[in-house]
């Protein structure tokens, strides 16, 4: 298990370019907001990502009466399987659905896939070839498989180099400075390498550098056909590997989107499971930052969270320490929280979002694994961590 502190503060710099961006690079605007945090500042002084967000407060909506709880000891199981099996998508030839960006920049999102998504990792183009500045990585489209020692990062070990994808190779044994980025994706397990060092971060794209191992439908259908109904997420999660300087930090959370049929209106919940950082003692839920049409809300794998419900089998939200186990976690977004969601948002903005859970489809499903590392230099963090049968259910 590593949990250390890095000195280092030189960058290696990658970079992957589509040629339709034609390596241009963002105006620097400043720290991105984190999207597994508190809610963003309102003022627009950071140049974050909450600077353009409608903030909603979280405020006391009655319940239109109540609703028939979830047996979780003995509940009726419906699997929302995945568009794809993980282990079609990680073989040779298979790379854009493997593994693709989901910046704005990219012209073709992928949907109805089960892959890693990475998004705002940039750098200039300074190895394999390329010398343009103010080229970013963006997709892994010229990507590699490397054959580098990343699962003593992870954790995961995949049986070949075919199933680990990066921008770079090693040739000697990786440190805490030199580690690049790694992505890993083999049959049920992934793992994923975010290490600051080997990427720039002095521009702004509107959110913290992250890669989500998830799944999204091409064709939605809603996890809400009961009265009891409960959208459940479930994983086996391992974090070996914490390594912050000068101020960098990491969450892992799971996160997942639904769409209002009626309106179009999104809503995306983001269920903290680990934060480098110390528990803050602060409430356990936040609403408010919406953006795209879209409402974040933030809450925790903790008793007492309003908008999600922590599994009684499941582990709670973690703090600071790594772990080199694969632990359980599980948690239940019911149709009756999102209804909740709906009142408040109707109530804040006048949006006629229906407060009918039936209404609402899923449209991505996974976890996400974030740095905060800013945009002014010296905040640095690596993070490895695996994960094994993210699996989604509708429980009733």
């Amino acid at each position: 298990m590593l949990n250390h502190s890095a000195a280092s503060t030189a960058v290696l710099a990658l970079c992957l370019a589509l040629a339709s961006t034609g390596c241009s690079a963002p105006a620097p605007l400043g720290e991105a907001a984190s999207e597994l945090g508190g809610p963003p500042p309102v003022s627009s002084a950071d140049g974050g990502a909450g600077a353009s967000a409608d903030t909603i407060p979280t405020t006391s909506v009655p319940a239109p009466g109540t609703v028939a709880k979830l047996d979780y000891q003995n509940p009726t199981i419906r699997a929302i399987s995945s568009p794809e099996n993980v282990t079609s998508l990680a073989t040779p030839g298979y790379s854009q659905g493997r593994i693709r960006s989901t910046h704005a920049f990219y012209s073709a999102p992928l949907f109805d896939a089960v892959g890693i998504f990475v998004s705002n990792m940039g750098g200039p183009c300074a190895g394999g070839g390329f010398s343009v500045t103010g080229c970013y990585q963006l997709t892994f489209a010229t990507g590699f498989n490397s054959n580098w020692a990343a699962g003593a990062f992870t954790g995961f070990v995949p049986p070949s180099a075919l199933f680990q994808f990066g921008y770079r190779d090693l040739s000697e044994p990786a440190t805490l400075e030199t580690a690049p980025n790694a992505y890993q994706l083999h049959g049920v397990d992934a793992g994923i390498l975010l290490a600051s060092r080997s990427f720039e971060h002095v521009y702004d794209f509107g959110a913290n550098p992250h890669a989500d191992f998830a799944i999204r439908y091409g064709d939605p259908v809603t996890p809400f056909r009961h009265d009891t109904s409960e959208l459940t997420m479930q994983a086996l999660v391992r974090v070996p590997t914490s390594a912050p300087s000068g101020g960098g930090a990491g969450q892992i959370a799971f996160v997942v989107s639904l769409r209002d049929t009626t309106t179009g209106e999104g809503v995306t919940f983001v269920a903290k499971i680990w934060d480098s950082r110390p528990a803050s003692g602060g409430a356990l839920d936040a609403m408010g930052d919406r953006a795209n049409n879209v409402t974040t809300v933030r809450t925790s794998l903790a008793a007492g969270a309003r908008y999600a419900t922590v599994s009684p089998f499941s582990n709670v939200t973690r703090h600071e320490q790594p772990w080199s186990s694969l632990d359980f976690f599980r948690v239940h977004f019911s149709g009756a929280q999102l209804a909740d969601v709906a009142r408040t948002i109707r109530a804040a903005t006048g949006l006629n979002v229906s407060t009918k859970a039936s209404d609402w489809v899923l449209t991505t499903a996974g976890l996400r694994q974030e740095v905060i590392v800013g945009t002014s230099g010296g905040r640095e963090m690596l993070l490895g961590a695996s994960y094994r049968e993210l699996a989604v259910y509708e429980f009733y």
